[in-house]
């Protein structure tokens, strides 16, 4: 409930690269959101990069699209990128 997910083509320029299937922002579950920015985290797939990872290939997109989405969502649980590389969604 307090995670915003949104789908974009492309990263904006400011991301951190032009490649990325997908990006989090903002704090993670059970960090003290007092002290923190307002807005809630996100979650943003990039639908572009995801559909040229896959292919084009539809059942490679849901795959791609599933597996982002649990990385994401795991960065939002606080598990750092050598956790999820470990649970197969790095």
């Amino acid at each position: 409930g307090n995670v915003q997910i949104s789908l974009e083509a492309h990263p904006a320029p400011e991301d951190e690269d032009d490649d990325l299937l997908g990006l989090f922002t903002g704090w993670t579950y059970g960090e003290e959101t007092a002290e923190l920015d307002v807005l809630p985290p996100s979650v943003r797939l990039f639908v572009d990069n995801l559909r040229e990872e896959a292919e084009d290939d539809p059942a490679r997109f849901r795959d791609e699209v599933r597996t982002t989405m649990l990385h994401e969502i795991g960065h939002y649980l606080g598990i750092d990128e050598d956790g999820l590389e470990a649970l197969g969604v790095g």
